[in-house]
């Protein structure tokens, strides 16, 4: 009952019975057995072909119909198919190793780069799992004896703008999306902002996060820079800033430099001791005042030494 298969039917090369095989990988191994020998040579490639092709329609919902299985489409196809199956017989490339200090814009082409050459369940380049649109809707009607729409100049491109971003092929591909990044990102300081996303094999959003959080670095690496000198700089009775403004501003800077770490930007949030040794060193490196102003900061001070949490 596949309409995928009708014109095969009606013209003798297989039985219905036959055409029941949905899973792609049983119908190649039952073809590969010669299951259909007794037909001829040219009709069992197209066969094949024809099987192929409904397949990659009802991966990017082509609705599947007479003029869908017409020869001169499924010719197309089988050239298309052709070149697909060259490029997926090539040994892949490694993803894209990740160091320090790399620039973002060229590490994100290479990135790009290997997913347009790597191939995914259905023989789609899986720079699709980073498409804009998630919800493209169904393919417009094929050009004339084509596999593809006017629109797109391949079967590839079409593929890669309609593959869905959901079911069960796309979790595969994504997952193993996922594996790639967390090779290259387990030694890097933003992979533990990425974790929560890779242990869910959401290769995905762990992407457009590591590109959100490489793109911004060097904004962030200039934030952190100055709130790590803010807390090397002394204050004393003599400063323009009031004891209470300095304080503000110091706390800010501990803040900042948690909030970036916690973001996944290469710096370590200061622990309870380091922050009290900043907070004494700032106090203490050029005591300026009167001297009952030094003797009551001193007294603090010496509080502070004694108390183990600051």
């Amino acid at each position: 009952t596949n309409p995928a298969f009708q014109l095969l039917i009606d013209e003798g090369w297989v039985s219905p019975l036959d055409l029941t095989l949905l899973e792609e990988e049983t119908f190649q191994t039952i073809f590969e057995k010669k299951k259909f020998q007794s037909i001829p040579i040219l009709a069992q490639q197209r066969l094949l072909h024809a099987y192929k092709w409904a397949i990659r329609c009802k991966a990017i919902g082509r609705e599947v119909t007479e003029a869908t299985m017409a020869r001169g489409v499924i010719q197309d196809f089988a050239e298309e198919w052709k070149e697909i199956e060259e490029q997926m017989d090539r040994k892949e490339q490694p993803f894209p190793a990740f160091t320090s200090g790399m620039n973002p814009q060229v590490y994100d082409e290479t990135v790009r780069a290997w997913l347009q050459a790597t191939h995914g369940k259905h023989g789609v380049p899986l720079i699709y799992l980073i498409r804009e649109k998630t919800d493209p809707g169904s393919p417009p009607p094929l050009a004339a004896s084509k596999c593809f729409s006017i629109e797109y100049e391949s079967l590839i491109e079409e593929m890669i703008a309609f593959m869905p971003l959901s079911g069960v092929s796309y979790h595969r591909d994504e997952a193993y999306f996922a594996t790639k990044i967390k090779m290259a990102a387990i030694n890097s300081t933003y992979y533990a902002t990425l974790k929560p996303h890779l242990n869910k094999n959401n290769g995905r959003d762990a992407y457009f996060l590591w590109t959100t959080l490489l793109t911004n670095k060097a904004e962030w690496l200039e934030i952190i820079k100055s709130a790590k000198d803010f807390l090397r700089k002394p204050w004393n009775f003599h400063h323009r800033n009031t004891y209470k403004n300095w304080l503000a501003k110091f706390t800010t800077a501990v803040s900042t430099i948690a909030q970036a770490a916690a973001a996944g930007h290469p710096c370590t949030a200061l622990s309870q001791t380091e922050i009290v040794n900043a907070f004494i060193s700032c106090l203490t490196l050029e005591q300026r005042g009167r001297p009952e102003q030094l003797s009551a900061l001193n007294t603090a001070l010496s509080v502070v030494r004694q108390n183990s949490n600051g």
